[in-house]
């Protein structure tokens, strides 16, 4: 079933290659539920996964090389999500949703660990590699839980959600107005 989904994402994943003059570029997905139903005559099957997602290329030299700069992280921080929502097939409704930690689409280098930019920040395997920290401790029991204590939407409420402020993915989150706590 993964096949059956970048297939689907084969169009959003040609145009990134286009716009950074590469083409080599796969899609990683680390999944951690799974659900599975088989298409009938009369409905439509059902396939929906929790996951981090990543994109991997050799061309990521920078990562390769660990050339940590400013221009680096912006480099990375430039390039566009993979959008699950746009994702339709006649015989399967597909429900894809990243897990509540993880930032848009990360990145892997040829070794597969895995990279994530924030502003001026960039992480390898979760740990911090370059920039100034800026994080502050949130305990677990105050964290916002529709953005996880980072102050922008990490969880998807469904495609009908998207339009309204402060519930689309990446939106400033509107359950804590962008703090990260609970109010």
């Amino acid at each position: 079933m993964k096949d059956l989904v970048i297939e689907q994402l084969q169009p959003q994943i040609d145009s990134l290659e286009k716009e950074l003059g590469i083409s080599d570029i796969t899609v990683d997905f680390d999944i951690f539920f799974y659900e599975y139903k088989k298409p009938t005559v009369f409905t439509k099957g059902k396939i929906k996964f929790d996951m981090d997602d990543y994109y991997v290329s050799n061309c990521f030299t920078e990562l390769d090389e660990e050339i940590y700069t400013a221009e680096t992280c912006d480099k990375y921080r430039k390039i566009q999500s993979l959008n699950y929502y746009d994702i339709d097939t006649s015989r399967y409704n597909i429900y894809i949703y990243r897990r509540f930690s993880s930032a848009p689409t990360g990145f892997k280098d040829s070794d597969g660990d895995e990279y994530s930019f924030d502003k001026d920040q960039i992480f390898k395997n979760g740990d911090f590699v370059y920039g100034e920290s800026q994080f502050e401790y949130i305990p677990e029991d105050e964290k916002c839980i529709r953005c996880n204590g980072t102050g922008k939407v990490v969880v998807h409420f469904g495609n009908s959600w998207n339009d309204i402020p402060g519930y689309g993915y990446g939106d400033v989150c509107g359950g804590c107005d962008g703090t990260g706590r609970t109010k």
